[in-house]
């Protein structure tokens, strides 16, 4: 009788607390969020720092784990390429668009905090100014080179850390850092960009 009056008291609790975690229903029907965030970015090869934005919605499974995709948009950031007939490395400057994929791991923290971490895969390439790939034509005697357009996406990877706080049951305040692993184009090696980032979100369990 005592364990039953004691699972009651507990379920009756959890239901009154709008912000208790518990209350998220379990498995992908549910708990889907969704957001928006404005921050600084910079890369490893320039110390210039730009503008970022991204937008992102994700579902979770349980209290700890889901996934989230997300599109984060670099202003103007300094990245690297690898000169296909020198080798050498060329440095230059781009929007840089992303498409992440997500698995998320939450803790929360009291029934208002959470600490988040992620591991991400990346779907990259410039946009904007246009940045320029060598793309190299076999000849019979010799190779030549023409210049095009980078539009292909390259896969990489990354990983961020954030944390989020409840502002109200649904409306919630989360600041993220990501360092996502870019590529400008298949022969060019891959280099660091960082984003910390303060956005708002929606959450709906």
């Amino acid at each position: 009788m005592l364990a039953c009056t004691g699972g009651m008291a507990e379920e009756i609790r959890v239901e009154d607390d709008p912000f208790d975690s518990r209350r998220r229903n379990a498995g992908w029907g549910g708990n889907f969020y969704a957001g928006a965030g404005l921050g600084r970015t910079n890369s490893e090869v320039g110390n210039d720092a730009s503008l970022g934005t991204k937008v992102y919605a994700g579902v979770m499974a349980t209290r700890h784990f889901g996934l989230e995709l997300s599109a984060l948009r670099y202003a103007n950031l300094e990245v690297m390429q690898r000169d296909p007939v020198t080798g050498q490395p060329v440095f230059d400057s781009d929007h840089f668009n992303t498409l992440g994929l997500s698995l998320v791991g939450a803790l929360p923290i009291g029934n208002r905090f959470e600490l988040i971490a992620r591991g991400t895969v990346v779907f990259g390439a410039p946009r904007g100014t246009g940045q320029i790939c060598r793309q190299s034509i076999p000849g019979r005697y010799s190779t030549t080179y023409q210049d095009v357009p980078c539009t292909e996406r390259q896969t990489t990877f990354g990983f961020g850390v954030g944390a989020r706080w409840a502002a109200t049951p649904h409306l919630g305040v989360r600041v993220d850092w990501d360092a996502n692993e870019l590529r400008v184009d298949g022969n060019s090696p891959t280099f660091r960009a960082n984003t910390l980032m303060l956005g708002v979100d929606w959450r709906l369990f």
